[in-house]
């Protein structure tokens, strides 16, 4: 997994208005999530076995959506 993210760490007008309060502005966010170095594994039951015949899917289909959403 990689992150790349650009911040300005700023002063800005506090309370009350003769102190100063820090502010943190995120220019730019970037997450890399390779699907082929994600490893999930299931135990136990039957339910476990059933479910690992998803783990491609899931890998492939449901992690790209969650780093975009989070993006």
């Amino acid at each position: 997994m990689g992150i790349d993210m650009e911040m300005d760490v700023l002063e800005q007008p506090g309370t009350p208005s003769t102190e100063m309060a820090p502010k943190i502005k995120v220019q730019k966010t970037g997450i890399n999530i390779n699907p082929d170095d994600l490893d999930v594994t299931l135990t136990g039951s039957l339910v476990a076995k059933i479910a690992s015949v998803f783990i491609p899917l899931f890998k492939s289909t449901i992690i790209p959506s969650v780093v975009t959403a989070v993006q």
